[in-house]
């Protein structure tokens, strides 16, 4: 499966739908939004602070 490098409009609206903010679109690199698109993760504050956990591993 190939990953965008941008975060694409129609990404965005799937996040959007699942409860995500504009501030924390802007926060997410494109691999984290395929993988929350990928899963349909809705927003809560334990999958955010995974995600940030494990960029920074």
């Amino acid at each position: 499966m190939r990953f965008a490098s941008i975060i694409t409009d129609k990404m965005k609206r799937g996040l959007i739908d699942l409860k995500y903010s504009s501030k924390d679109i802007e926060q997410l690199k494109p691999i984290e939004a395929n993988y929350i698109l990928t899963n349909n993760i809705k927003k809560n504050p334990k999958i955010m602070l995974k995600l940030r956990r494990e960029r920074y591993q």
